[in-house]
């Protein structure tokens, strides 16, 4: 991020949404909550489903407002009180029908030539329309230039449909030279589906890089767009998050917000983890993250007084991200949830360069790979990728590791180069330029920790005969466990029960007795889900620390068989001057399943022992608590921030939170960089000094009492 646009992190934005009819009456009325609130910006609407709540030439203007210009007298009213005004932009998916009506060559359309509906209301709209990116630029270059406005928020740029009008076939022509496949014919193994996905990417990121030279040709001021993180949506919208981030400042991260407990479950997360998770993925371009808080619902006239403006805000603020409080128009009618805001910006008034100005100490990076994600999973992105990604995210945190999401482009020398640990949580597409990389990592004394098919394909999905990385794993593939079609077999006496068994003594079973089981199944004798692989130790294998268990037979007091013998579950090698650890079953979606004590232990106890530096800090204190060691710039300041979620989580994240419980005696203990000294240890709740004793480069501390969070900052010299 340049210093010019780092403003944008530290904003305490409220966001007034208004897609159809204005809630309010007068501008004069927002600015005195947002003065109340301590606000110091707002997000306004200037311009949703292609139609403008300003005096465009270019996009017809919202019917119903006659002569107003509310974008005018927004700004009007906000800058006697130094608030700033970014201005909300829809860009793509959707039009509405007043601009169907005067552009229906702008809209979203089938094979045949039919127009695709969104709702009665609105028509899908395509952005690779030539004549709707030409409009749409000009119109925010009237914004730019004919507004006082300090920043542009975009909310896309994405489609809403897989459209196939005459200008997304022409683009896949042009990329490719052959015509389009109706949507029916396109597959993964002709190669045509991921061809239109990367058109589609590409139109996306190209509309995004236009619309921001747009603006700086006009004034230079910050960028920011909104679109998913999360693999499955970026496929229907088109839009690949780290690659449009390249084109502006930063971007809405952490668009989660609680569900209602009857609506279905949905793929991607919606509780505080889910939440945590896709804030540090954002944070981990290195540019604003904007983070949804709190979570919703998006009511329309009410809100509430609870704990989670301020819970949510301090634990985007600890990792990184900006909290941003949405929406300001219930506030208008109800103002029972303004105290809880007002909390929350006075804390980043008050100790925002503590969360802004230090940068999460980088140990282990978690690849978040879209490679993986399309090519081995396929047309099954949540179950084959993101489950994986999520359970290991969770089991680090919930075992206090120093995680960093990271992305594909992460697995070169240099991308490794700042990392202790590498954890390739089935990362299964593994390039030959990053399997050399990876193993120049360990060989030069990193950490890696890979499970289940990592390395077993290449970047185009295409199986190896062996894992890219077997040296190193110190096993070689045998073949995946058999499925055998329910109905054809005996289950007690054909299928095995799958368990993982804990052998011998190694730092990674530490705490755990010999002999103790892991059950690795998932679902019930009639529906049995497992993933594992029985592979064989090669010369290079080390340790065997864990066996896969798998009996048959066994009813009716019978003798269980192991058709498959013990072959390796978890396999401890040395690699260079590097440590390897290789977990033959799928260790982090078997976490996110269950979450099971012993499983989080061993991952946990496999981080320790990769790495042959230590950790960089330790704690003792529940799972539910979470922490982030960072640090700033110039190495002189470490802050260990710890958030509790320990309270009446009600077991939903559709539930406010209203309680949070203490936690005693939270003992930390932090690695000292080489060289520094400590000349002070601090609690930022209270500014009070925080004993310690400091030897051989660690110091160790005690939090007597932890409330809903606090961060020990620590000064060196």
């Amino acid at each position: 991020m340049e210093p010019k646009y780092d403003w944008i992190r530290r904003v305490r934005i409220f966001v007034l949404e208004a897609h159809e009819t204005p809630f309010w009456r007068d501008a004069h009325q927002l600015v005195e909550i947002l003065r109340r609130a301590n606000a110091n910006a707002i997000r306004f609407p200037a311009t949703s489903w292609a139609v403008t709540y300003f005096n465009s030439t270019h996009l017809p203007q919202y019917e119903g407002l006659g002569e107003r210009d509310l974008l005018r007298e927004m700004i009007d009213a906000a800058r006697p009180h130094g608030i700033k005004v970014v201005p909300y932009n829809h860009l793509g998916a959707v039009m509405h029908y007043q601009t169907y009506g005067l552009h229906p060559e702008w809209a979203a359309r089938y094979r045949d030539g039919r127009p695709v509906r969104w709702s009665d209301l609105h028509y899908a709209n395509c952005i690779t329309n030539p004549g709707f990116r030409e409009a749409y630029a000009r119109s925010v270059q009237e914004i730019v230039g004919n507004y006082d406005v300090q920043a542009m928020y975009f909310d896309g740029p994405q489609f809403l449909e897989y459209c196939q009008c005459e200008h997304c076939q022409e683009a896949f022509r042009q990329a490719y030279g052959f015509a389009l496949p109706t949507l029916d014919a396109l597959d993964w193994d002709s190669g045509t589906w991921p061809m239109w996905l990367e058109v589609r990417y590409r139109t996306a990121e190209s509309l995004m890089q236009s619309i921001n030279q747009a603006i700086k040709r006009i004034r230079d001021i910050p960028v920011i767009f909104n679109t998913t993180i999360r693999h499955e949506m970026g496929r229907w919208t088109g839009s690949i998050t780290e690659r449009i981030m390249k084109h502006t400042q930063g971007a809405l991260t952490t668009e989660v917000s609680r569900p209602a407990y009857t609506r279905p479950p949905v793929s991607w997360a919606t509780d505080s983890l889910g939440m945590l998770e896709q804030t540090k993925l954002g944070q981990a371009m290195g540019k604003a993250a904007w983070c949804y808080c709190p979570p919703g619902p998006f009511e329309q006239l009410a809100t509430y007084e609870s704990l989670d403006p301020l819970l949510y805000g301090v634990t985007f603020l600890m990792h990184g991200g900006t909290p941003i409080v949405e929406t300001l128009r219930s506030y208008l009618h109800d103002e029972s949830g303004l105290p809880g805001i007002r909390r929350l910006f006075d804390l980043e008034e008050k100790h925002g360069d503590y969360f802004w100005d230090l940068s999460p100490v980088p140990f282990i990076a978690l690849p978040y790979s879209r490679t993986t994600g399309d090519w081995y999973a396929r047309d099954e992105p949540v179950e084959r990728f993101m489950q994986h990604f999520r359970g290991a995210f969770r089991a680090l945190t919930h075992t206090h590791s120093q995680v960093t999401p990271a992305f594909d482009e992460t697995l070169t020398a240099e991308g490794l180069a700042r990392y202790k640990v590498l954890y390739l949580e089935n990362v299964a597409c593994l390039s030959d330029a990053q399997i050399a990389a990876i193993q120049d990592f360990v060989r030069a004394g990193g950490g890696l920790i890979a499970t289940y098919e990592t390395s077993l394909y290449d970047e185009k999905g295409r199986r190896r005969s062996d894992f890219g990385l077997g040296d190193l794993f110190g096993v070689s593939y045998r073949k995946n466990h058999e499925t055998v079609e329910p109905g054809r077999l005996n289950f007690h006496e054909d299928v095995p029960d799958p368990h993982v068994r804990i052998v011998g003594d190694h730092p990674i079973s530490a705490g755990i007795p010999a002999g103790k089981f892991l059950g690795i199944a998932e679902g019930d004798w009639r529906d049995v889900k497992v993933e594992y692989l029985l592979t064989a130790p090669t010369g290079n294998a080390g340790t065997i620390a864990a066996e896969l268990y798998l009996p048959t037979g066994g009813t009716y007091g019978r003798t269980f068989a192991f058709p498959y013998g013990h072959p390796p579950a978890i396999v401890a090698s040395e690699y260079g001057k590097g440590r390897v650890v290789y977990f033959a079953f799928a260790a982090g979606r078997r976490y996110l399943e269950r979450a099971q004590g012993p499983l989080r232990r061993l991952i946990a106890n496999a981080v320790c022992w990769a790495t042959r530096e230590g950790v960089p800090f330790q704690i003792e204190a529940p799972a539910s608590v979470i922490a982030n060691l960072a640090q700033r710039a110039d190495g002189r300041l470490l802050a260990l921030h710890l958030v509790n979620f320990t309270g009446n989580m009600y077991e939903t994240p559709s539930y406010k939170v209203d309680y949070v419980a203490p936690v005693e005696n939270v003992t930390a203990q932090v690695r000292v960089p080489p060289g520094c000294t400590v000349t002070a240890v601090t609690r930022l709740t209270t500014g009070a000094p925080l004993p310690y004793q400091w030897h051989d480069g660690v110091i160790r501390f005690t939090i007597p009492r932890l409330e809903m969070w606090e961060s020990v900052v620590i000064a060196l010299g």
